[in-house]
């Protein structure tokens, strides 16, 4: 039943995603408030909708109209992009690792410079960026700047259905739908890594 229910949510923001049309776009153009993604040709943006009950989301999906990307997941269902089951890295060791960051994050040095040994790949979308954990671009997401629940309740079941481990710096679970909406930071990755990952954010 939750799979046939998931379909309908699929179909429900691919529709949402068609009705802004070209015009939509070009009068933002025209008044300068055209999203920068658009601006640099990446397509770093997405849609993002959850579930959420007592707190924690039990389905939800993550979909970029450009790359036709949609990663889906419900609790106890596994993560899916576009019908391909997904595993977050199986990463145990700095050397090699891909790490998601943003290009503000990396401009202020945020965190970058705890972790010479990674790449960073910036995406400026946390929705996308963390959605693009479980298929297996980067090994680690962090993120030092503040959250809202609409922006990574859905990715963080996508994570935790590809067997990774999402948490704020402190290593609580993320708790939504509360009157607090904002969440000052979280690291997600796989559960050999994080540890790893962990001790050099404490150490700061």
């Amino acid at each position: 039943m939750m799979e046939e229910n998931f379909i309908d949510i699929r179909h429900a923001v691919a529709a949402l995603c068609a009705g802004f049309s070209g015009k939509y776009w070009r009068d933002l153009d025209a008044k300068r408030a055209y999203p920068k993604a658009f601006v640099a040709a990446r397509p770093d943006f997405a849609v993002s909708v959850a579930l959420v009950e007592d707190g924690r989301p039990i389905a939800g999906a993550v979909f970029n109209p450009i790359t036709d990307e949609f990663v889906e997941a419900y609790k106890g269902g596994g993560t899916r992009c576009n019908g391909t089951v997904l595993h977050v890295s199986g990463a145990a060791e700095m050397a090699g690792l891909k790490l998601g960051t943003s290009h503000n994050e990396l401009r202020n040095k945020l965190w970058a410079h705890l972790f010479p040994e990674a790449e960073m790949v910036p995406v400026d979308a946390i929705a996308y960026k963390l959605a693009l954990l479980p298929c297996g671009r980067f090994d680690g997401v962090i993120a030092k700047r503040a959250k809202s629940d609409w922006d990574i309740a859905a990715a963080d079941l996508l994570v935790s259905e590809a067997g990774g481990v999402m948490s704020d710096l402190d290593g609580n679970p993320l708790i939504y739908n509360r009157r607090e909406i904002r969440h000052p930071n979280l690291i997600a990755c796989g559960p050999a890594i994080y540890p790893i990952l962990m001790a050099r954010l404490r150490d700061d």
